[in-house]
């Protein structure tokens, strides 16, 4: 993953691109759900891609197996209840600040909010 990339004005090393690809990934995978985003997920396109990404990181792992929700509403309820909803916090909340000890949450909020 380490290719080199030729542009017309410079030369990019590929291993920053590849990561800043598959952060892009994730945010499409963990983001709000919506139809689309379930349709995506379901979809052929989303199977190939997880199965070029193991090959691509060498993990010897099948993609999700499809049809693991029957439905929106089982996807949409799974997404809620994994990621917004709970007592007394979300069993695994999307955010940085729940899972690191090295600044307090909102220093850490701050620093996303001047990252972007």
């Amino acid at each position: 993953m380490n290719a080199v990339v030729q542009t017309p004005s410079r030369t990019v090393n590929a291993a920053p691109l590849a990561r800043l690809d598959l952060y892009r990934l994730f945010a499409a995978c963990f983001g709000q759900p919506s139809p689309e985003r379930f349709a995506w997920l379901s979809g052929k396109e989303f199977r190939g891609l997880m199965k070029r990404l193991a090959s691509e990181l060498k993990v010897e792992s099948e993609a999700p197996p499809a049809g693991r929700f029957p439905g929106y509403a089982a996807y949409e309820a799974a997404y809620l209840a994994l990621f917004e909803v709970g007592v007394p916090e979300p069993p695994v909340p999307l955010l940085e600040s729940a899972h690191t000890q090295r600044a307090v949450p909102q220093e850490i909020v701050l620093e996303c909010v001047n990252f972007y």
